[in-house]
């Protein structure tokens, strides 16, 4: 498992998809993907989307008595297609 964050400021400017396509290059091209993001994060929601991730499910998560929050499961087909999508 890995974690891949990029600070607010970094936003914007395709640092994820380039972590995303390293992490991602090491495993087999036919290799389902899954990934998770926070529902009250609408930009990774829709870059997800865009490179073909497709919300498979939803669970509210305590923050640590913070503010309750709700992460979604993310998959797609396989590593190939998240990276011809990077590439494209």
């Amino acid at each position: 498992e890995r974690e891949l964050v990029v600070s607010p400021e970094y936003q914007g400017r395709k640092i994820g998809r380039t972590l995303l396509a390293v992490s991602l290059s090491a495993r087999r091209s036919d290799q389902p993907v899954t990934t998770y993001t926070w529902e009250e994060l609408p930009r990774s929601q829709e870059s997800l989307e865009r490179l073909g991730f497709r919300v498979t499910g939803k669970q509210n998560v305590d923050t640590f008595g913070v503010s309750p929050a709700t992460l979604l499961a993310y998959r797609a087909e396989s590593v190939k297609n998240v990276l011809n999508q990077i590439e494209s």
